[in-house]
């Protein structure tokens, strides 16, 4: 009997994933991908990534992880001095927060350091964090034993160790700040608070990251969550067929998906599914976070290959890059599927592997 492993069960098991046909694995050689249209045109969820305090909660995270942001104030609401309530935070170089799906990064100069979260209840607090920082390796070296460094772990340490450290189970929100029109909001500093339910507020001020020329055709979340991706290639850092990824008779598929308070993807390869919170960034930059769950006992072979999918894809970061694949619309007989554009979606994950997905041949509705 297989062995029963015992984690939260979310919805993302309860995808209705579709009837899948056989498919054949290909190194990543093998596909010849043609030249995009330039009149091949997607629009962009701009309206939905717009700066102000209105944004749509699903797509809330997603913004945030779009800017760079700089401490600049603490709030205490429990502090009995009401001057001392609210303090300026200025340190050089300043303290700068990076905002993933699964975890905070902060770094200071030289200084690098992280904290954990998830998703674990509705707003207004819908994160929770660990019990304390992680620090992460650095590039201080000579200055590791300096003045210097020590100021710069006391920064750190004075902003957010009273928030993580000696609470079990702190939960925040983030809140942007600012004007509720999009349009006034772009001549206005981005401003986002993160409150905590214990009395603490943090509000960082954000420098929108850089845009760089991107390969391939625009990709949205409205695209990636219209169709179900087959995974049709995937190999490693030495450009190697990654074996549990490339069975080919065990089809594996991602279903990108919104609800009212998240976004969500999951990867479905035939007996449980995995997966985790999504947000697609500047540059075509794809984070994903990893939600907990229930995994039913299946075939070994099952197992690992799920295994594979879950330390591969959940808890990373990666670049995708979108072609359009030409089609002869006189050999495809059904209706449906003419109107509908064929894509290979190529995704180089942080870690060195390279992954390749073909869109359904049918829209998810």
């Amino acid at each position: 009997m297989a062995t029963i492993k015992s984690r939260k069960m979310t919805p993302l098991t309860l995808l209705s994933i579709g009837l899948l046909g056989s498919a054949s694995l290909v190194g990543c050689q093998a596909l010849k991908v043609q030249p995009t249209s330039e009149a091949h045109v997607i629009n962009a969820d701009s309206k939905k990534d717009s700066w102000s305090i209105s944004i749509p909660q699903p797509r809330l995270l997603q913004t945030i992880t779009k800017y760079e942001w700089q401490l600049t104030q603490i709030t205490d609401a429990n502090h009995t001095n009401t001057k001392n309530k609210a303090q300026r935070f200025k340190f050089t170089p300043p303290l700068i927060m990076e905002v993933r799906p699964d975890r905070l990064l902060f770094k200071q100069g030289c200084q690098r350091y992280q904290a954990s979260f998830h998703i674990s209840r509705l707003p207004p607090y819908p994160y929770s964090v660990p019990d304390k920082l992680t620090r992460l390796s650095d590039d201080c070296g000579a200055l590791r034993n300096t003045a210097t460094t020590s100021t710069n772990d006391g920064a750190i340490y004075q902003a957010f160790a009273p928030l993580f450290e000696p609470y079990s189970g702190t939960y925040f929100g983030f809140e942007p700040m600012g004007s509720e029109s999009a349009l006034f909001s772009k001549i206005l500093p981005k401003k986002l608070s993160l409150k905590t339910d214990k009395g603490t507020t943090l509000t960082f001020t954000g420098t929108a990251k850089p845009k760089q020329k991107t390969l391939g055709l625009p990709i949205t979340n409205s695209l990636l969550e219209r169709y179900q991706w087959h995974l049709i290639s995937a190999v490693d850092d030495n450009n190697h067929p990654i074996q549990l990824l490339s069975q080919p008779n065990i089809p594996i598929t991602a279903n990108f998906y919104t609800n009212e308070h998240s976004q969500s993807v999951g990867f479905f390869s035939g007996c449980n599914g995995v997966g985790g919170s999504y947000t697609l960034s500047v540059n075509h930059t794809l984070f994903i976070s990893a939600h907990p769950q229930t995994l039913i006992g299946c075939s070994n072979l099952l197992e690992a290959i799920e295994d594979k999918v879950s330390s591969t894809l959940l808890r990373t970061k990666s670049q995708l890059i979108l072609n359009l694949i030409p089609t002869d619309s006189a050999t495809i007989t059904d209706a449906s599927a003419k109107n509908m554009s064929a894509y290979l979606l190529t995704q180089k994950l942080s870690t060195g592997e390279t992954l390749i997905w073909e869109n359904e041949a049918l829209e998810r509705r």
